[in-house]
């Protein structure tokens, strides 16, 4: 602190970001309700199904309500075999509604989230289960 004053000065540190609402785990599962991942792949398969576990916290905004999670994007991995070709994704919850679309690229598959969809808020210490569907499967 400088002498005389209520001054506090500090040298350059490095960045740093608040986490209002922290993931504690991401997992692939083999099921999730009735959903079930799928054994082989074929047009309308499950190829995947993500686990997401909000952490528990006790964050609040300004007004002191909770604050929620919201998935904005998802990105996976692609491999497939030489041959064989997946037209597009569906991603959704697997107890919702919402079904968002991703085209495999570079071999990856990204799920943008946009407008003001429920399915990929999360509350606190809520786990949630995503179903991966593939569509316009060549092999």
């Amino acid at each position: 602190m400088d002498a005389g004053t209520s001054t506090l000065t500090s040298g350059v540190s490095k960045d740093f970001y608040v986490v209002p609402v922290a993931i504690s785990n991401v997992d692939f599962v083999n099921s999730a309700g009735s959903a079930l991942k799928s054994t082989t792949l074929a047009t309308d398969s499950n190829v995947a199904i993500l686990r997401v576990t909000a952490d528990t916290w006790a964050n609040t905004d300004s007004g002191g309500g909770d604050l929620d999670l919201k998935i904005m994007t998802i990105t996976l991995d692609e491999s497939l075999g030489s041959a064989t070709t997946v037209g597009s994704y569906e991603i959704y919850k697997a107890d919702g509604n919402e079904v968002y679309v991703g085209a495999p690229s570079g071999g990856q598959i990204v799920f943008t989230v946009s407008g003001s969809t429920e399915d990929f808020v999360l509350e606190e210490g809520e786990v949630a289960d995503f179903v991966v569907e593939a569509k316009g499967v060549t092999l």
